[in-house]
């Protein structure tokens, strides 16, 4: 696992890595810069293949690193954005250690570049007015991207560019179990929307309700998941309004508002449950990259 740490006085940022899942860090700084470190990731296929992105500081312009050597050596390339522009990685290609896709947000517009031979190649795939707030790269090699406005951008595998966007919900996420052929999981608006998350097996043409939060029915019972998740239920139960309110007949055929304290068996975890499980780890898992 890599992190990024941001230093205030003098400014700057540097990468550590941790080899226990996080509970400890190594304290070898990996890559040290007075530049601002905005994102950093590993290639799935080859895990001595990393890359990070970072704002220059001393002026207008960003960058994209490349190490083949686990942190050893890094060699940067200029991404050409103008001064305001943050790059962040949004993923490296799961087939093609080479290939990056990274989204460049200015104050206006948000883009997403494609990085190909470890960077010495950029294309801008996509640009719109406003932000995105999801991307995935499918299995099959479709790109999706959403914004919280309800667009959903397609690039069908093999094509050039995004198609037109095509009306989904208010999209803050978007995911795919490793392996999965076609399913695509969103993470949804529930005020708007009526559903906390979707799934999409036809690309995005149709969405289907899978659950919305207040369907939660508190921790599993299994040890690993009561120990490190009892203790914020109830916040969570705060945060969300579970039980708070009555089910209002939009459930999806489960047991509508949770009774608070209760808890699910690990043996009956559901598909809706388990789906909401995935995405909350592909969701830890990028956080803690």
């Amino acid at each position: 696992m890599l992190a990024i740490i941001a230093v205030a006085n003098p400014s700057g940022s540097y990468i550590v890595a941790s080899h226990d899942g996080g509970k400890t860090f190594d304290p070898t700084r990996l890559y040290d810069t007075t530049d601002l470190l905005t994102g950093v990731e590993i290639a799935r296929t080859d895990p001595t293949v990393w890359y990070a992105t970072s704002v220059r500081t001393s002026g207008a312009g960003s960058t994209l690193l490349q190490s083949t050597d686990s942190g050893a050596h890094w060699t940067p390339r200029d991404l050409g954005t103008n001064s305001g522009t943050q790059p962040r990685i949004l993923a490296v290609d799961p087939v093609d250690k080479g290939t990056i896709y990274i989204r460049e947000l200015s104050g206006l517009t948000d883009a997403i570049v494609v990085a190909t031979n470890g960077g010495e190649s950029l294309q801008v795939l996509l640009t719109i007015n406003g932000q995105l707030t999801s991307f995935v790269r499918a299995t099959d090699g479709t790109l999706y991207a959403g914004t919280s406005a309800g667009q959903l951008y397609v690039r069908p595998a093999g094509a050039a560019g995004f198609l037109p966007p095509r009306p989904a919900p208010h999209l803050r996420c978007l995911g795919q179990r490793l392996g999965e052929p076609t399913r695509i999981y969103a993470c949804a608006n529930f005020v708007a929307d009526g559903y906390s998350l979707y799934s999409t097996d036809d690309g995005g043409q149709t969405f289907t309700p899978v659950m919305k939060f207040a369907d939660l029915q508190g921790p599993l019972t299994c040890g690993p998941v009561s120990t490190n998740c009892a203790a914020h239920w109830q916040r969570i139960q705060g945060v969300l309004g579970i039980g708070a309110v009555p089910d209002a007949g939009q459930g999806s055929g489960g047991g509508g508002g949770g009774s608070g304290g209760g808890g699910s068996h690990c043996a009956s975890l559901g598909a809706e449950a388990a789906a909401l499980l995935v995405l909350l780890a592909f969701a830890l898992r990028r956080a803690k990259r």
